[in-house]
């Protein structure tokens, strides 16, 4: 299992905030369940936090139930995979005056909720609970962790 993070934002400051926390997240996370299968040839979890548009309404209503899917696509080398893509809104204005830590721990919280409530249509034979049991053990360590 690939964990991979990638952002939607309006293109201001708020870009740069989201961009160092989900660098360093995917870096940490990377690791972690690499030989790992839950089943439903289901092979990366890609988490995407969008702010867009600081009407939370129009923000989530908007991009985040498009982004918020199982998806199919190919690889470089022509291969198919199946993505989980869990997608978390955020009021750019506010994630702009955020610092590293403070959004680090926003982003934590709302993959935590969006693990335990993914309003995505789950395959079957992928083992979600031992999945989302995985996940959260992973946030969890990196939340205790000390980052400067």
């Amino acid at each position: 299992m690939i964990i991979g993070f990638t952002s939607n934002t309006g293109g201001g400051p708020e870009g740069l905030v989201i961009r160092e926390v989900i660098n360093h997240m995917e870096d940490s996370f990377g690791q972690f369940l690499k030989n790992v299968s839950y089943g439903g040839k289901i092979t990366t979890v890609i988490f995407v936090p969008v702010a867009v548009d600081p009407d939370l309404d129009f923000n989530n209503n908007f991009f985040v139930q498009k982004m918020n899917k199982i998806e199919r696509g190919k690889d470089y080398y022509g291969n198919w995979y199946n993505s989980l893509c869990f997608a978390m809104g955020f009021n750019p204005d506010v994630v702009a005056k955020m610092k590293f830590n403070e959004f680090r721990d926003e982003l934590c919280l709302a993959m935590i909720e969006r693990l335990n409530n993914p309003e995505i249509n789950i395959p079957k034979i992928f083992d979600y609970e031992r999945f989302k049991e995985d996940i959260l053990q992973i946030i969890e360590i990196y939340r205790r962790a000390k980052i400067v």
